[in-house]
């Protein structure tokens, strides 16, 4: 492990002027949060054991331009890390980010089948889900090919389905808007040439 302190310094002049630099490398997150606290923030603090064990190694650089407290208070926000204080103690404990809010968007193959184009766009987004087999039919039981799972049917529909059906963010939902136009076109034409050849057999027998 690399750990490298750069501490504030202060000229000695009639108004004391920060002129130093703050920064870790490749440290791990317990120990940066008790070099915070103990240089920064001046205070007593309480991990979560989460925290405590969490393994996870960073490395920043601070300027005597940036604001230690709101640097680092904004610097375990990206970490999710929250803190709350009672009686003048810091507890810092892990919290699960908002899942991002999902909408839905439809699209009227006009060359490629739905399954191709899912199956192409599946790589472009970071999450998300084609639902294409998400049919609102209902065929019965009886129209239902003997040892024919539902699993089997639904798949069926995915390959059958002529409306692509995506759930995703807004950012993923652009891109599977951009890369549309590039995807949904025309399949090269392949020609296929045959020739018949007659084969006679001279042969004769005796």
């Amino acid at each position: 492990m690399k750990l490298r302190y750069f501490l504030p310094f202060l000229f000695c002049v009639p108004f004391c002027v920060p002129a130093a630099v703050l920064q870790l490398d490749n440290t791990p997150l317990p120990q940066v949060i008790q070099f915070v606290y103990q240089n920064v923030y001046k205070r007593p603090y309480m991990l979560a054991p989460e925290i405590a064990g969490d393994k996870r190694v960073l490395s920043f650089y601070l300027t005597d331009k940036q604001e230690p407290r709101q640097f680092f208070k904004t610097y375990f926000q990206h970490l999710n890390i929250a803190v709350t204080t009672r009686n003048g103690v810091d507890y810092l404990y892990p919290v699960t980010p908002a899942a991002p809010r999902q909408y839905t968007f439809t699209y009227q193959p006009h060359y490629r089948s739905v399954s191709y184009l899912s199956s192409v766009l599946q790589g472009a987004v970071n999450g998300g889900a084609f639902t294409n087999s998400v049919q609102t039919v209902d065929y019965g039981n009886s129209s239902a090919a003997p040892g024919e799972s539902t699993a089997t049917r639904r798949v069926s529909m995915a390959d059958n389905a002529d409306v692509l059906v995506y759930m995703g963010t807004r950012q993923d939902i652009e891109k599977v808007k951009n890369l549309l136009p590039d995807i949904d076109i025309p399949a090269d034409e392949v020609t296929v040439s045959g020739y018949v050849l007659e084969v006679q057999n001279t042969s004769h027998n005796g």
